[in-house]
Parts: structure tokens; C-alpha cells; sequence
């Protein structure tokens, strides 16, 4: 495998257990994209450069979120390669199971991702439990039978309905199509990637959350194929508070809200709004039954605001805008 391209900003700390991680795996290049952090990370990665060559870092000049950064990285990473071999793509508080790249490399020599443009990998929490908002997709809108097939028997809630089960994450020997998924161990074939730029890189204009999943929705609507590889294994240790259905900061409701209008509309035109609606109705539970007063002001400034733009269409608003209007909420 040619090379991992991750996406940092103001994680110092996760980033080096992200960084030390690859020490001993078997990637030619290491890309980081800096979306201009704050707290020493540019410093670090100039002194790590020093011992470890394989490093190389592009700083930006403002922060672009995750989705700008993804594309930012994946545009480096494939001019760096002329569009030839595979990169991973990964966020800077996930890191691979040891030996996880050695893994892939003997996997694909023996032929198994033959014609795949991209394998997504088991993403796990730091206990060893799947990690519920890296699970890939299953499109059950646009193939209902090859998706029952795997979810007979396994819906515990709404995301059992459209997500790989849980019980397969666990599972190290499945292997089989899906029809999108995370940035979190995600293997990328260069060379069956789309010719143009607009299919061929993330959309910037997203920022964060859901720019993985568009993407990837997009290979397979081009009839790519993406497989989903539980021998393949990768730890995220995540801290935004998904699981709980309140983010951490609370501006990321925002982003939440106006981007999966389109998340769900990439799954499926006629039945995305109805699924938005419904995934939304749920998150507002959980924020207006939140005890922290102040939480839940800002949680549910955060979250119309970003209903609203959905609603509009509106696809761009500058990120220090969308914070300052969450923290001008007082209790």
C-alpha cells in the first residue's frame, strides 16, 4: 500500500497515537493534512519529519474542516502517486490494529479487492465494541434484497435498518459489497477512481460529517465497487459524543443537521427527506431532554440553525459564523 492520508486539527495528542501507530506498518508515504492548528502540531510534525521521511505534511491556511481536508489530502496524495496504487484515509483520532496494512498488501496480492475502487475497513472504539458512526452503509433503497439478506434478523433500531450489523464488525472473516462508508480506514484505488475532479475528490463545501459518506455513495452510483472487510481493523477514538446523540462542541449539531439532508438524499431521493426527517425528530429528543441547561441551548441553537440551511439549500456558511451565533446562547 503507497500511502495513509489523515486530516488533523488542535488533536496534538491523538494525532501522535495516530502518527507512532504507522511506525511499524508497511505504508511507503504518510500525508498530513494541518488545517491549521493551534497547539503545537505543526512543530511536532516538523520534528517528526526529521526522523521519519515517510512524513510529509501540508498545512493550510484556514481550517477547512474534515471534508475540505479529505480533499485537500486525497488531491496531494494522488498527484503525489500519478494516480497509480492505493491510499487509506483515516482521521487523526483512529489508528490501525498493528500489522493491519501487512494484512491488506498480502490480502491484495492474492487477489481479493480485484476491482474494487475502494475496501472499508471494522472500525472499533478503543473497547473493542463497533463504532457505531463508522459503520458502512447498506443502500437498502436502491438493492432491498441484497440488504435484507443481511440485515435479516438483526434491526435493534433505526441504523440497523441501512448499516452493516454490528455482529459482522465483530465477525474478522466478513467479506462483501457495500454501498458506502467512513473516511476511517478507508482503502482507496487510485487507479479506479472517477476521471473527473468533481466525482474524483470530497465535496469541500460540507466541512464535516457526511462528506465520507456522499463520496462513497457517489462510487456507487458509478457502479464502483466497495467492499467492506472485517479482517481489516481500525480503532477510532472518538470523543464527540455521537453515540449519545449530543456533539461535543455543540456547534456540530449545526453540520448535523444540514448535511444529512443530503446524506439521506444520496441514499435515496425519494425516501432521503422522510429518513431525515425522522433521524432529526430523534436528535431533537435527545437535546431537548438534556439536563445541562446550557448544553441544551446551545445543542438546539445549533441544530435549528443547521435545519434551516438544510431546508434553504443554503450549502456554505463560514464556520466562525456558525460558531459564534452557537455560543452567543446564555442559560
Amino acid at each position: 500500500m503507497k500511502g495513509v492520508t489523515s486530516v488533523t486539527y488542535n488533536r496534538l495528542e491523538k494525532l501522535k497515537i495516530t502518527i507512532d501507530s504507522y511506525h511499524k506498518e508497511s505504508v511507503d508515504q504518510i500525508f498530513v493534512v494541518d488545517n491549521n492548528s493551534t497547539d503545537g502540531t505543526a512543530e511536532w510534525l516538523e520534528a517528526k519529519q526529521k526522523g521519519d521521511q515517510r512524513i510529509h505534511v501540508l498545512k493550510l491556511r484556514h481550517n477547512a474542516g474534515g471534508a475540505g481536508g479529505f480533499q485537500a489530502g486525497l488531491r496531494w496524495a494522488d498527484g503525489y502517486f500519478q494516480g497509480q496504487g492505493w491510499v487509506v484515509l483515516q482521521d487523526d483520532d483512529a489508528y490501525p490494529v498493528a500489522g493491519v496494512t501487512a494484512e491488506f498488501r498480502q490480502r491484495l496480492k492474492k487477489g481479493a479487492y480485484a476491482g474494487c475502487a475502494a475496501v472499508a475497513a471494522a472500525v472499533l472504539t478503543p473497547n473493542g465494541q463497533p463504532a457505531d458512526i463508522n459503520r458502512p452503509i447498506l443502500n437498502i433503497f436502491r438493492y432491498p434484497w441484497e440488504c435484507a439478506q443481511r440485515i435479516h434478523g438483526k434491526i435493534a433500531n433505526l441504523r440497523d435498518l441501512y448499516h452493516v450489523p454490528c455482529s459482522d464488525l465483530i465477525d474478522t472473516h466478513t467479506c462483501y459489497r457495500v454501498h458506502a462508508a467512513s473516511f476511517v480506514g478507508l482503502y482507496l484505488n487510485l487507479e479506479r477512481l472517477p476521471s473527473s475532479a468533481q466525482e474524483r475528490y470530497p465535496q469541500s463545501d460540507l466541512f464535516i460529517y457526511g462528506d465520507d459518506t456522499i463520496y462513497t455513495a457517489s462510487l456507487s452510483h458509478h457502479n464502483l465497487l466497495v467492499l467492506f472487510d472485517s479482517g481489516l481493523r481500525y480503532v477510532h477514538d472518538s470523543a464527540t459524543g455521537y453515540q449519545v446523540g449530543i456533539l461535543r462542541p455543540e456547534w456540530k449539531h449545526y453540520y448535523i443537521s444540514r448535511n444529512s439532508l443530503r446524506v439521506y438524499c444520496a441514499l435515496s431521493p425519494w425516501a432521503g427527506p422522510l429518513l431525515y426527517l425522522l433521524a432529526l425528530s430523534l436528535r431533537l429528543q435527545k437535546i431537548i431532554t438534556t439536563q445541562d441547561a446550557g448544553l441544551r441551548a446551545r445543542s438546539a441553537r445549533a441544530y435549528w440553525l443547521g435545519l434551516v440551511d438544510a431546508l434553504r439549500g443554503r450549502r456554505f456558511r463560514k464556520h466562525e459564523e456558525v460558531v459564534r451565533y452557537v455560543e452567543m446562547c446564555t442559560e
